[in-house]
């Protein structure tokens, strides 16, 4: 029984969702530049001179915007990174078993369970770095949806399992057709 292992590749996870905070932390300082030099902050302060409540507002928050948010990115993107590295997919010849982490328990999903297999490289970035997620369309299991995510390569994943899955069906009626044979042979003496 040889087996292929599937990996998510987390460094790209990694990048992508860097990649994200860091687009989201760029737009938001820009429309925090324009507030800033079209209104000015003093429009915020006014409710406080009402209370009598002095309040400044520290030259260098734009920096402060900047920093936090690039140091919030590295830690959602570690926390990410960490999160996909023990998931793995275990490609046999008669199933695949996920395996999510060291402590859950494996999913084995047969061949004969799979009904569909479409690559999905859904986004800008996941079509530039070539990596996306692989959907399984399941029958006679509790899911009907399993998602290798992340993989490099979905389409020639999904290829790979597909010509896999055929094989396998086909080996299995090779042997019923044998069975069957020599069943009808014994059956004669």
């Amino acid at each position: 029984m040889s087996e292929n292992v599937l990996k998510p590749n987390a460094t790209k996870v990694f990048f992508l969702n860097f990649l994200k905070v860091i687009s989201i932390a760029i737009v938001l300082g820009g429309l925090f530049l324009i507030l800033k030099y079209t209104i000015g902050f003093e429009m915020f302060l006014i409710p406080f001179e009402a209370f009598d409540v002095e309040v400044s507002i520290p030259s260098g928050l734009v920096y402060y915007f900047f920093g936090g948010t690039l140091g919030l990115a590295l830690l959602l993107g570690g926390s990410n990174y960490l999160s996909f590295r023990g998931v793995r997919y275990n490609v046999y010849n008669d199933n695949i078993t996920i395996m999510k982490g060291f402590v859950s328990s494996p999913m084995v999903i047969p061949f004969q369970n799979i009904q569909r297999i479409t690559p999905n490289k859904n986004g800008i970035f996941k079509s530039i770095l070539n990596f996306g997620s692989v959907v399984f369309e399941l029958s006679g299991l509790k899911e009907k949806e399993i998602k290798l995510n992340y993989v490099d390569k979905p389409n020639e994943i999904a290829s790979y399992l597909q010509k896999l899955i055929n094989k396998s069906a086909q080996l299995k009626q090779a042997k019923f057709s044998e069975t069957y044979r020599l069943d009808k042979i014994t059956d004669r003496f």
